[in-house]
This record gives C-alpha cells, structure tokens and sequence, in this order.
C-alpha cells in the first residue's frame, strides 16, 4: 500500500508534541512531584528545627538533594525542549517548501520518502509501533518514528495501515 500526503503544520506539530510526551511526559512527572516532595521535606525540616529537633537537619537535606536532582532535570529538560523545536522548526521550513511526502507499506519493507530521502527499512528493523490518539508511530531499533494519522488518510487507509504493521511486526518479532 502506498500513501501519498501533502505535509499539513498543525497535524504535525500536534504528532510532535505527543511523541515528545511519549518519550519524556513519564519523566517529568516523576520529577515535577519530587519537586514538590523536595518542598515538603525542605520546609518540614525547617519546621523541625525551629522546635529544635535535630530530624529537621536530616530532612532539610533530603530536601536539598530532591531539588537538586529536579532542577538538574529542569535545565537539561529546557536544553532538549529548545534543541526539539529548531528542529521541528528546520523540517517544518523544509517541508513547506517540498510538501510531499509518500510511505510504502509492502510486505518485505517499509519505505518513506519526502524531498531530501528515499528511506527503505526491513520489518525486522522496527522495534515496536504505538497507537496514540488516532496516531500509529512506527519507530525503529535506532529510535527513529515514523507517524501516519487517522486525520491525514482517513479512516479506512487508517485502519489497513494499522492492522498490517500489527501483523508485520508481531510477525517479525516472533521469529
């Protein structure tokens, strides 16, 4: 089966945005909530202290090290953040320029081609897909996604994509 597509911002922004939270939303909710657990044992110990209890010096360095873990996540998540989005921003110029982008679903490969690439990737080469949102990611053994969704070829190319790379990659993995 061969899909051809004319490249559409929002949907691929909004594919971006649930791949970035795929891969790091875990993340950053177990750091956002030690953030708030680093505060608690902080101000406790602070609490402590005060009623001169020496606990709240154990406290107030657990705290600490809760913090400085979160923060040291905070700036490194800041750093990825900007770097994903000059990139989206590089691809989202190129592909204006050159909207077409076609995928190949055959049953020895896989391919995806646009402007600058003609990818041709075996089965075997995949890892794993996830449907999220009406959205079927296919990504690769090398970490590299590919995005197809319901929006951009309708419900019934949809449903065919979805149903082969479920047979082709249990298929492949079963081997």
């Amino acid at each position: 089966m061969i899909v051809e597509l004319q490249f559409n911002e929002p949907i691929y922004r909004k594919q971006m945005e649930m791949l970035y939270e795929m891969g790091y939303g875990r993340e950053k909710r177990y750091y956002k909530n030690s953030n708030y657990l680093g505060f608690g044992f902080f101000f406790i110990g602070i609490v402590a202290i005060a009623g001169n209890a020496n606990i709240g010096y154990l406290l107030m360095i657990l705290g600490l090290a809760d913090l400085i873990q979160y923060y040291h996540f905070f700036f490194k998540q800041k750093k990825i953040t900007q770097e994903y989005e000059e990139q989206q921003l590089e691809i989202v110029a190129l592909l204006k320029e050159n909207p077409k982008v076609v995928f190949e679903f055959n049953d020895e490969f896989f391919r995806y081609s646009d402007y600058r690439e003609n990818t041709t990737i075996e089965w075997n080469e995949f890892s794993t897909f996830i449907e999220n949102d009406e959205n079927v990611f296919i990504i690769t053994k090398n970490f590299q996604p590919f995005v197809l969704g319901k929006s951009e070829i309708g419900n019934e190319n949809y449903n065919k994509i979805l149903n082969f790379v479920v047979l082709k990659l249990q298929t492949n993995h079963s081997k």
